[in-house]
């Protein structure tokens, strides 16, 4: 069932509604308002749309770094059960 869900971010309350459990929504409320204070401290004044667009940029950036890292651990997982594969094949 659907539960809906209120945050603020930068000020601004927002009803969410979904299956999520209730604390990985604040996990994610806590996650957005942090980078936006870590990208406030980092640029001087700055239009809000600006620093909108600057926290996408950079919380996309995570995204795709970590899931860069997935991906080399995927293979390094498949890797490995190959090598663990042929030497269980070769002792059998």
């Amino acid at each position: 069932m659907e539960e809906p869900f209120k945050i603020e971010v930068m000020g601004q309350k927002f009803t969410l509604k979904g299956n999520y459990d209730k604390d990985y929504v604040s996990r994610v409320e806590k996650h957005i308002n942090d980078t936006i204070q870590e990208v406030q401290k980092q640029t001087s004044s700055i239009s809000t749309h600006n620093l909108l667009v600057l926290v996408a940029l950079n919380l996309v950036d995570m995204y795709l770094k970590k899931e860069e890292e997935v991906s080399q651990l995927i293979e390094l997982i498949e890797g490995t059960s190959e090598q663990l594969i042929n030497l269980i094949d070769c002792n059998v």
